[in-house]
């Protein structure tokens, strides 16, 4: 599961005076794995849209959460969150905020 957080640094370098200056673009997923990307300051870069979401938590399965999204009706799974007091916060009924990056979902936080 990756999502994306981007911090965008003020470095920029130039090799010579009439050059375009380079930037430098972090992305941290999930996975603690930092990637950087050093473009020029023109170029175009993709960023994943990031979703955030209320939803109440229909059922706990062994290895999802069932959830449905509070505006839509929608149902959709999530994998359990890491963070093991957020984890033992999840029940039936308990409302929580979650993000859907990139066709996968997470959840973030308990709402209440």
């Amino acid at each position: 599961f990756e999502y994306a957080i981007f911090n965008r640094n003020n470095d920029k370098s130039t090799t010579q005076k009439k050059e375009s200056s380079n930037d430098k673009l972090s992305e941290q997923p999930s996975d603690e794995t930092k990637k950087t990307i050093v473009k020029p300051v023109s170029a175009q870069v993709d960023v994943p849209l990031i979703e955030k979401k209320t939803g109440q938590v229909i059922a706990l399965l062994p290895s999802v959460v069932q959830l449905m999204d509070l505006e839509t009706y929608e149902m959709t799974e999530s994998p359990y969150p890491e963070d093991e007091e957020l984890k033992s916060k999840l029940a039936s009924g308990v409302e929580v905020e979650y993000w859907q990056i990139l066709g996968r979902t997470r959840i973030t936080r308990t709402k209440g």
